[in-house]
């Protein structure tokens, strides 16, 4: 057992043959800058809101089994904070539930296996792959790249995307952006593909790239 999972043992409960479990809270604040926060979540959601701030509050409340959580914690590497939580032998016998505070201009890195992932206010890149529904509510994100597996995913943008990517294997896509002119590539597989309030012109400067595999795409303006 590593000193990182020791100094975790707050709160136990024995689990038969000697084994014990885990199911508590833990939070970090990290007041050093920093560019950009990395979740690594092998089971569990993702949680991210970004507002005029000027530190990083990451709480995240965990459960499993001692022999099943290999290692969980939020960490400041240089200007990057790595989020995670590693399960063994199997991705789904321990879970945690991430939920971070962070500055305007954070960028955002996501990986979660099983769970899902959302985000307000985030105003930076964000790259993420999720296995669960994204949504995401006033964002001004430049560039997004999203990889999902289950589905929906609802986003809301107050500021058109620069580029935005989406693949989705099943599920719908809804996007609400500013009125106004779009570079579209819109993949709706047996889906149907539904514009209302923005145009896509092929001149645009701002660029949607979405492919669902089975599943609607619905474009509209912002009221």
């Amino acid at each position: 057992m590593t000193a990182r999972k020791l100094a975790l043992l707050l709160a136990l409960t024995p689990v038969g043959c000697g084994d014990i479990l885990y199911d508590q809270n833990q939070r970090r604040l990290i007041l050093e800058p920093v560019e950009r926060v990395v979740f690594d979540v092998d089971s569990g959601g993702v949680e991210v809101y970004a507002f005029d701030r000027h530190a990083v509050s990451i709480l995240f409340y965990f459960r499993g089994a001692e022999s099943q959580i290999e290692d969980v914690e939020a960490v400041l590497d240089g200007d990057e904070i790595d989020a995670f939580i590693h399960c063994v032998p199997d991705p789904t016998q321990c879970a945690a539930d991430f939920y971070a505070e962070v500055p305007l201009g954070t960028a955002i890195t996501s990986t979660t296996l099983a769970g899902d992932f959302m985000l307000t206010g985030v105003d930076a890149d964000v790259t993420a792959t999720v296995a669960g529904a994204v949504d995401g509510f006033d964002l001004r994100v430049p560039n997004l790249e999203l990889d999902v597996v289950g589905g929906p995913v609802t986003l809301e943008f107050l500021d058109p995307p620069t580029s935005a990517r989406i693949d989705l294997d099943a599920g719908d896509v809804a996007l609400t952006l500013p009125a106004g002119a779009y570079r579209c590539d819109l993949d709706a597989g047996d889906g149907d593909v539904t514009i209302t309030g923005v145009t896509c012109d092929d001149a645009a400067t701002s660029s949607l790239a979405i492919t669902v595999g089975t599943g609607n795409i619905t474009l509209q303006a912002a009221p």
